[in-house]
């Protein structure tokens, strides 16, 4: 009877040993589930931008900018120093060909025209004069020189006399002597004035050759100078459109400066500058992508410049089927360009968020169930819209695009 008594009081401290470590266990089992909900943060998933992971092809671009220029823009010069005078068209201002933009100031540059063309007359004087004096010495010189001719006949029919009369006695030795003297006499003044008829002959004619050139100068100086008051009136070579024009009237001008452009509207091309640290990867032919407006306008680098300037590299672009785009384009308008260095197809990506920081790696949170767990991504390439994937996602697994990293950085998330 003790031992029933016993046995039964064992039974029951195990099955009170047994209440008491299943209730020990339920309490910590629940006590984990509450502590966990209590840590694990809770997100709603309507504020929340999420996307999932698909297939699609991408561009590794270069982001830019550039600036919108007509193809064609004529630069418009001051030839002369002088002061703007009248201004008659503003920015912007759709002119024709030939019409009047602009008036310089004309009076000095006048003044010196009338100056050039005084002294053209004087020297146009001048050679009349250097003509007249050149044939009044040259005919006296010739004058001499027949003169001289007929005492050297006289001279040697006298000495053919004296020679004669002294074969007949008539005459001494002496007497020829003096007479062949004479006539040598004669010859070498002959020779000598022939000489100085052939010396001043070049001479002035030299003289008349330099009258004449520098007359010629002076008359291509006047042309020259005529084209340039022609050039006070500031005259469209084209019809287009003014793109800016000085309009500081009283402001000095110097020759050369660039007063107004006029520019042809029916063609445009963009120029585009980018970090030299890209210079090698632009390139002639390369494809772009010209954001204007909200419109995405397709494109290709025509040219790039050797040189650099400031630490930046130019380049032109033209646009494809620019005749359908025009309406889009503006003189100086701002553009955003994106240079596509490569191309991939079927590839997997996500769209390109504010949780992108540009790293090749990256931690994301991947929904499941209800939950959002972080996860490591590998990055490929990128463009303006969407970031390739290389791994840590698979096609339809959906992402949270809102950055986070602000928030929490738990391992994973409740999204409901």
């Amino acid at each position: 009877m003790d031992f029933e008594i016993a046995v039964q009081q064992k039974r029951q401290r195990k099955k009170k040993r047994l209440f008491y470590l299943i209730t020990m266990a339920t309490v910590l089992i629940v006590t984990i589930v509450l502590t966990t909900r209590l840590l694990t943060p809770s997100l709603k998933l309507s504020t929340l931008s999420t996307a999932k992971a698909s297939m699609g092809s991408i561009r590794n671009v270069i982001n830019c900018f550039g600036e919108v220029l007509p193809e064609y823009e004529e630069l418009l010069t001051s030839t002369v120093q002088t002061k703007i005078e009248q201004v008659l068209v503003h920015d912007g201002k759709s002119v024709e060909e030939g019409q009047l933009l602009m008036v310089l100031e004309k009076e000095p540059t006048q003044a010196t025209y009338q100056k050039m063309k005084d002294q053209l007359a004087l020297q146009q004087n001048k050679i009349k004069r250097l003509q007249y004096e050149i044939w009044k010495k040259m005919y006296d010189l010739r004058a001499m020189d027949s003169i001289k001719k007929l005492d050297i006949g006289n001279l040697r029919n006298f000495l053919t006399t004296e020679k004669k009369l002294f074969e007949a006695g008539g005459n001494t030795r002496e007497t020829v002597e003096q007479a062949e003297l004479k006539l040598k006499i004669a010859q070498i003044e002959a020779h000598k004035l022939q000489n100085e008829i052939r010396t001043q002959e070049v001479v002035l004619r030299q003289e008349l050759n330099e009258a004449v050139i520098n007359t010629k100068m002076q008359q291509a100086d006047i042309s020259e100078y005529e084209s340039k008051i022609q050039g006070l009136d500031v005259i469209s070579p084209r019809k287009g459109v003014v793109s800016w024009i000085n309009k500081s009237i009283g402001s000095n001008v110097k020759p050369g400066d660039v007063v107004a452009k006029v520019a042809d509207i029916s063609s445009f091309k963009i120029v585009g500058k980018v970090s030299e640290s890209f210079g090698a990867s632009v390139k002639p032919g390369m494809g772009v992508n010209v954001t204007i407006q909200n419109r995405s306008l397709p494109g290709r680098i025509t040219s790039v410049q050797t040189a650099i300037q400031n630490g930046l590299l130019y380049f032109e672009v033209t646009l494809e089927n620019v005749n359908t785009q025009l309406q889009f384009l503006k003189p100086n308008m701002k553009v955003e360009l994106s240079l596509i260095t490569s191309f991939k197809n079927n590839t997997l990506l996500i769209p390109k968020g504010v949780f992108y920081k540009g790293f090749k790696e990256q931690d994301l949170y991947v929904i499941r169930n209800g939950m959002a767990y972080k996860r490591k991504i590998t990055f490929g390439m990128t463009d303006t819209e969407s970031i390739e994937v290389l791994s840590g996602l698979k096609p339809d697994e959906e992402i949270i695009l809102t950055d986070l990293s602000e928030i929490t950085t738990a391992e994973k998330i409740k999204v409901d």
